[in-house]
């Protein structure tokens, strides 16, 4: 079998696609599938729609030898794609964790409703709509749709997609975690108090303002309690309102490295993630390997990985929720390092090893 991979980002560049594209890369050719990757990224410098452009045509010069492609993602890259495969008769493979649409109209176009209510209804500014119809007319064209959660399929079933062409294969945590202990971690960092940490993109949906507002009754009850937020994109808007507020134990971190960011969440005493959306979050799976007690949302794919007593579940954007489960979590650390501990023990199935054997089943049962 040979794969083509259409990746909007590869290494150097950060973030999940260009993690998975060399992941999968490396992986898979000793597994019987080779591999080619034509990433975006290089040629994004070029303007709007010249780039766009170029892009497609590597990706037609590289389907000639192939026999799939794989996109990343259902629009930015997914619509060449989707070209690319009905030009060379390529059956394509659509691996998404988000709905593209969603996230972009949340950003960009003022659309206000969480993603469940977003499936639901049509009436939105024209750009949404067009990005909607692109995902969409992508995800049908796919011969696959792989997705990482159950709820993401529920979403995907929405767009008008057929369950069976739907695969769930679930995210897998780095393996290579932070070897020092909680205590060394936290002479580091000199966390010689109360740490409740966050890390996500600045974008609206994660909540850091709800965030801080939870957090802030709680220092008449922890000293020297702090708030350590660890994110990539424009921290301005979030900085402003803590100074506003006059929240002093806010501390807010440029993206670091991943060794960085898992010693601080191990390091920290509770991670919390006020978010009103997540397929299947990388972080929590990491957070959860590390042993470090969390507190999040009973949004996407968070409850598939932490009901069972292995986490504390909240409402979204709840701030006296969200104050009582962080209160309890510091309070009663016993029960919180249960509760992690049995996060740690239930996340070992979530492997590099188990989602390549995964992933390659559902590859090669398309390829049959």
């Amino acid at each position: 079998m040979k794969l083509l991979i259409a990746t909007p980002l590869y290494p150097p560049d950060d973030g999940g696609p260009a993690t998975y594209a060399k992941l999968l890369e490396t992986a898979l050719p000793p597994k019987g599938i080779e591999v080619s990757v034509v990433s975006f990224s290089l040629f994004r410098q070029a303007k709007k729609g010249i780039s766009h452009f170029k892009f497609t045509k590597a990706l037609f010069t590289a389907a000639s030898t192939t026999d799939y492609i794989l996109t990343l993602d259902p629009v930015s890259v997914g619509l060449p794609a989707l070209v690319v495969s009905y030009l060379k008769r390529k059956p394509l493979i659509l691996k998404m964790v988000g709905d593209y649409a969603w996230e972009q109209g949340t950003q960009r176009f003022g659309v206000k409703e969480n993603l469940d209510e977003f499936v639901k209804k049509h009436d939105y500014p024209l750009a949404v709509r067009f990005l909607r119809f692109i995902e969409t007319k992508v995800a049908e064209r796919a011969v696959q749709v792989i997705v990482p959660s159950e709820y993401l399929k529920g979403i995907v079933i929405a767009w008008g997609i057929p369950s069976e062409k739907i695969s769930v294969v679930y995210n897998a945590f780095n393996a290579d975690l932070p070897t020092a202990s909680k205590e060394a971690l936290r002479k580091k960092f000199n966390y010689n108090h109360p740490v409740v940490i966050s890390v996500g993109r600045m974008v609206p949906w994660k909540g850091f303002k709800v965030l801080m507002d939870a957090a802030a009754p709680l220092l008449k009850e922890f000293s020297g309690l702090a708030l350590e937020i660890v994110g990539s994109g424009d921290r301005s808007e979030y900085e402003a309102y803590a100074k506003e507020k006059g929240y002093d134990f806010v501390k807010f971190s440029p993206n670091q490295s991943h060794d960085e960011i898992l010693s601080r969440i191990k390091a920290a005493d509770c991670f919390a993630l006020n978010t009103g959306y997540e397929g299947l979050s990388h972080l929590l799976l990491e957070a959860m390997a590390v042993e470090t007690p969390i507190v999040t949302t009973r949004v996407g794919g968070n409850t598939e990985l932490l009901t069972g007593d292995r986490g504390m579940l909240i409402s979204y954007n709840d701030t006296n929720e969200l104050t009582r489960a962080i209160r309890a979590t510091l309070t009663d650390s016993d029960k919180s390092q249960m509760m992690a501990s049995r996060a740690a023990e239930y996340v070992q199935g979530f492997t590099q090893p188990r989602m390549l054997e995964s992933l390659v089943s559902q590859l090669n049962s398309i390829h049959i």
